[in-house]
């Protein structure tokens, strides 16, 4: 994996002197920004590569970059290079030690841009949705998760149950729960590069019904599973008796208040409201990253482990570009005609 060197020119935040190595797939290495070829460029409306930089001069060195022209349609850096059907790929990100990072950068030692990378609680704030995933190793329940989180330390997430992948990803859910609660940035991971340690609490829940008779389907037709799940609230959220309909209306109903003591909803009480949970992540602009939590510092940060081996869930794209002090990021006016899947590298 050859690091790029610096770029001589180009706007600051457009060119990444470090932290990104050259694409596996550009068999002979980056092309310098200067000399793209027009063939290259001409598919996507461009006559010289200095177009797509903001001071109209494209860096003179194969470095990985983030044009601001494309700033939307590739956001993370990228660059030119024979080999790609496209004509480009995206670059690799070398994860920064940000436990040293940022100890050197308190001292005013360090890279700037290293330690900019491991800032991530100042980019965590934003909206996104989380993909279906199940709720246990046995895949007996599936779970969709919209979630917004703010600059005052609060979150909010709604996750959407269904009996199956299939369902989940139909959007055929059968419960939501509405979750508030706090969430706190901790410090930079010591067992993964690139990651930092943040806990969430949940204080405050509601459950409400979707669909209320559920039937599983096979390939054949034939039902695999069927439930009411008033019913099914009932064995597990009994809730003093408040009823879950009303009317045609089914019942928003906020589980601390209506639901206690804990005999009456178990489940929530046991396992979400006021449980701590410890996990890695990373974030930036675009996107931010969840690694599977724990109920303890042990089991998510590995505070006290000899060896710890953080799992990644997986990384999401938020709504829109987002930060914790600017807060919106606004797209520009005009944007280029053609548009590539973005993707995040840890």
């Amino acid at each position: 994996m050859r690091l790029l060197v610096p770029a001589l020119c180009a706007a600051p935040g457009e060119v990444f002197h470090i932290g990104y190595a050259q694409p596996p797939e550009c068999v002979h290495g980056c092309l310098e920004w200067d000399e793209v070829p027009k063939s290259i460029l001409a598919p996507y409306g461009y006559e010289s590569s200095d177009e797509l930089f903001s001071d109209g001069k494209a860096p003179s060195d194969a470095v990985c970059a983030m044009p601001a022209k494309l700033e939307w349609e590739r956001e993370t850096p990228w660059c030119y290079c024979p080999g790609p059907i496209a004509g480009w790929a995206y670059c690799e990100r070398v994860p920064a030690n940000c436990s040293y990072e940022l100890e050197q950068s308190y001292e005013g030692k360090g890279s700037e841009f290293q330690a900019a990378t491991c800032m991530h609680a100042a980019y965590m704030c934003g909206e996104w949705v989380r993909p279906c995933r199940a709720a246990a190793n046995g895949g007996l329940l599936y779970y969709q998760d919209e979630e917004r989180f703010s600059s005052d330390g609060t979150f909010q997430r709604l996750s959407y149950l269904a009996p199956s992948l299939e369902s989940c990803e139909r959007g055929e859910f059968f419960l939501k729960l509405k979750a508030r609660g706090s969430w706190r940035h901790e410090r930079p991971s010591d067992w993964k590069n690139g990651t930092s340690l943040q806990i969430t609490e949940i204080q405050e829940a509601w459950l409400q019904i979707k669909r209320e008779m559920v039937c599983e389907m096979d390939d054949r037709g034939d039902p695999i599973l069927c439930f009411n799940t008033t019913a099914l609230l009932m064995d597990f959220c009994p809730c003093n008796g408040w009823p879950w309909r009303v009317g045609e209306e089914y019942v928003e109903r906020h589980i601390v208040l209506f639901c206690r003591p804990a005999t009456e909803c178990p489940l929530m009480h046991e396992v979400v409201l006021r449980r701590p949970q410890y996990y890695h992540y990373n974030a930036s602009k675009s996107h931010v990253c969840f690694f599977s939590p724990g109920t303890s510092r042990a089991m998510g940060w590995g505070i006290g482990e000899k060896s710890f081996t953080p799992i990644i869930e997986g990384c999401v794209r938020k709504k829109e570009n987002f930060d914790c002090v600017k807060g919106l990021h606004p797209r520009p006016v005009a944007v280029a005609w053609l548009a590539f899947p973005a993707l995040w590298l840890l």
